[in-house]
């Protein structure tokens, strides 16, 4: 756990958040004497930009794109802020941010340092381990479980199965198509394998991704190559599901290597009589 990270966690405790967790209601719950934090929602100029945190004097608003039609994403941005106010506002490294699409949403190697940390922090915030944890551990890894701790959390599904994936003990990893280009995976702790570049693969499918619907809840099986050039000292099969979003022409997959079955008990356990 980064810092960044750890720091989120340890302010969800101290104030005893429940799920879902709204930046607005963390705004007023760090305001002090010293620093005031607002939050608050307008129409930017550039459709570029998805957040702000503005300080003038002692007073440091939070501001997020009215635009951002999905909740989820309004949410991750106003988190993204409060990062920028915890880490760097109040500890004095920095003064004021403007926050592009591309630092909130954008590919994983994208951010700057600040904004990756204000990245982990928001992940943090929003779905925080000691909250979620439990429920990734005991359940299989589907778009039915991001779906509904997406739900549960008021996140949107992207940013929800990165959370997930990084909080898996599979060995495990989201990938990301956005207009055919592959994006840098996401990978949970113990996923061992270095997965190409590539297009999706042509001979695999898809479920739509449909807003309100119902997500697969498990997950099929795929020839390994289809993922991995050179799968040395894997298995020959691996297990993804695939969802595809329309209207911004990006697909996301998980994927899973499953474990190995070293249960060879029938084969070489002692012989019984009856």
């Amino acid at each position: 756990m980064t810092s960044s990270e750890a720091e989120a966690e340890q302010l969800v405790e101290d104030l005893g958040l429940t799920l879902p967790i709204i930046p607005k209601d963390v705004c007023t719950h760090i305001s002090n004497s010293d620093l005031l934090v607002e939050y608050t929602e307008e129409r930017f100029q550039s459709s570029g930009i998805c957040g702000m945190a503005v300080v003038h004097e002692n007073n440091v608003t939070v501001v997020v794109n009215s635009e951002i039609t999905n909740q989820g994403r309004k949410n991750f941005t106003g988190a993204h802020e409060i990062g920028h106010v915890i880490l760097h506002i109040q500890k004095n490294i920095e003064s004021s941010f403007q926050c592009s699409n591309m630092d909130v949403y954008g590919k994983n190697d994208a951010h700057s340092s600040y904004e990756k940390e204000a990245n982990e922090f928001a992940s943090c915030l929003l779905m925080p381990k000691f909250l979620i944890g439990k429920e990734i551990t005991r359940s299989d890894l589907s778009w039915r479980l991001v779906q509904k701790i997406s739900i549960d959390c008021a996140t949107s599904l992207e940013a929800t199965a990165r959370r997930v994936v990084n909080l898996s003990r599979d060995q495990c990893a989201l990938i990301i198509h956005k207009k055919g280009e592959m994006w840098t995976p996401v990978r949970s702790p113990s996923f061992f394998g270095y997965i190409d570049r590539m297009p999706f693969p042509s001979d695999l499918e898809e479920s739509l991704d449909i807003a309100g619907g119902s997500y697969p809840d498990a997950l099929e099986e795929c020839d390994t190559e289809d993922w991995f050039r050179n799968p040395k000292n894997m298995p020959s099969t691996i297990l993804y599901q695939s969802i595809y979003n329309e209207e911004h022409d990006r697909r996301m997959t998980l994927l899973v290597i499953p474990e190995e079955d070293t249960d060879d008990s029938d084969e070489w356990g002692e012989p019984t009589f009856r």
